[in-house]
């Protein structure tokens, strides 16, 4: 009732400063509300795209050829074949 009480003692001027304020701070909380929900949408699609998480983020440039090296074939329980390339 106090409310009611109070808009009713406000004359014409004033209910159209306050409705012309209301209107404002509406405006202003939709575009906060549509910029959230925009930036929810976001982060939805960009969450389950998680690649190579053991990754560091940096790439050797010249890589070594897969293959073994001189003197790994010593824990070989055989010996290394004679025409081997």
């Amino acid at each position: 009732m106090g409310l009611l009480v109070s808009l009713a003692a406000l004359s014409r001027d004033e209910m159209v400063k306050l409705v012309l304020e209301q209107h404002y701070h509406i405006s202003e909380l939709t575009t906060k509300v549509e910029t959230l929900q925009a930036e929810e949408v976001r982060l939805k699609r960009d969450g389950p795209r998680r690649a190579a998480l053991f990754s560091k983020g940096t790439r050797v440039t010249a890589p070594k050829k897969p293959e073994r090296k001189p003197g790994q074939w010593v824990f070989c329980s055989r010996a290394p074949p004679e025409n081997a390339m």
